[in-house]
């Protein structure tokens, strides 16, 4: 929920990103992640601890205009979850 809140509260449109985790990997291959869906899927990451399927333990990124300000904030949600 608070991925939702937090895309609505920065304008960005939601992305259903989390159907792209299997097995502990999050694979972002050619789709386009923002800094506001960055920072979004952040804070679910953070807030996972609570929902067993969402434990990232790795993550692919290939091919999506990713800033470095948006990875910043996607390797702030893995190492806050604490699965790294």
């Amino acid at each position: 929920m608070r991925y939702l809140k937090h895309c609505y509260n920065k304008s960005v449109i939601p992305s259903p990103l989390f159907s792209k985790i299997q097995k502990g990997t999050l694979a972002l291959i050619g789709y386009h992640i923002n800094e506001g869906q960055a920072q979004a899927l952040s804070h679910f990451l953070i807030d996972a601890d609570s929902v067993e399927s969402a434990n990232i333990k790795t993550l692919i990124l290939h091919n999506n205009g990713c800033s470095d300000v948006a990875f910043a904030l996607l390797l702030k949600g893995l190492v806050l979850q604490g699965e790294l």
